[in-house]
């Protein structure tokens, strides 16, 4: 049976937790679901505080609920906001990308939401999505059917995803060769994309400061690899920017570098991974001091 493991990590400066986390149960979306549990900052806390247990086992989870009925579902990100929650999703080699919410701490689900662009033959994958007021921005990663083509493309709503407008490329153009994993993150119009050049065996993060309207292209290169990593997450908060990945190089690890000047420079990259010979599909999530990695393994 497949693990959670979770790494927190604190920050000299103490805060808050967010009001509320949100954690979809990948398990369970291998079989075609979408299910997810909730649980308070206390419970979080009692976590925190050392007991060995994991959250699900010491806290009063939720009923599961099923909120799609597709298939072959791969990655959920999901965010929440006061009393809202805002899911995006993707289906393994769909050719589209899935948007769902709620608005009253996710009692009911609405705005079940396809996205994609008709006149390209593409798969999405690896979706992430951000909020900045009422805007939001749902990033993923997309390939050219039989061709090893790929970019990180985003869409964008500006009325908490009752509308979204069309695709939008962060490279101009269907040319480079890279790994079918992205990731999006953003402190305000600040957004932050990593993704992996397969040409040059290297991480990348590229920055726009607008939104998604300009990009740095290339980027900032993070880092030189030796295997091409499973997949990706970034976070970020202030100036820090934190980027996860799992680097199949021999042994497998989970692998951490950190920026602390708004992604211009990288710190870097260290194991954090203790035993995670099967490690996958990281996940990274800020909240102010409090740093949260997990993986599947």
């Amino acid at each position: 049976m497949k693990q959670l493991l979770l790494i927190f990590f604190l920050f000299p400066a103490i805060q808050s937790l967010a009001q509320e986390f949100v954690y979809p149960n990948k398990l369970l979306s291998d079989q075609g679901l979408i299910e997810y549990r909730r649980y308070t900052p206390e419970e979080a806390r009692s976590y925190i505080g050392g007991n060995p247990s994991y959250p699900w086992n010491i806290t009063d989870w939720g009923t599961e609920r099923r909120l799609t009925s597709q298939n072959e579902i791969d990655v959920v990100s999901a965010i929440s906001s006061g009393d809202s929650v805002f899911s995006g999703y993707d289906a393994i080699w769909g050719r589209s990308i899935y948007f769902i919410r709620s608005i009253n701490q996710g009692i009911d689900w609405d705005s079940f939401i396809t996205l994609g662009d008709s006149t390209r033959n593409l798969a999405y994958m690896t979706p992430s999505i951000l909020k900045n007021g009422s805007n939001l921005l749902l990033g993923t990663m997309t390939q050219m059917f039989n061709e090893f083509y790929d970019n990180p493309v985003y869409f964008k709503s500006t009325d908490n995803g009752v509308s979204w407008g069309d695709i939008n490329l962060v490279f101009p153009g269907y040319y480079l060769r890279l790994d079918n994993f992205s990731s999006f993150s953003n402190v305000g119009d600040r957004v932050y994309c990593s993704y992996l050049n397969t040409e040059r065996d290297s991480l990348y993060v590229t920055i726009s400061t607008d939104w998604g309207q300009y990009w740095n292209l290339p980027g900032q290169n993070v880092v030189y690899l030796i295997g091409i990593p499973q997949s990706m997450r970034i976070a970020s908060s202030g100036n820090y920017v934190h980027l996860v990945w799992v680097n199949e190089r021999n042994p497998i690890s989970v692998r951490y570098s950190r920026s602390t000047d708004q992604g211009m420079t990288w710190s870097p990259e260290i194991d954090i991974s203790a035993d995670s010979s099967g490690a996958q599909l990281p996940y990274i999530s800020v909240d102010g001091p409090h740093l949260v990695v997990s993986w599947m393994g």
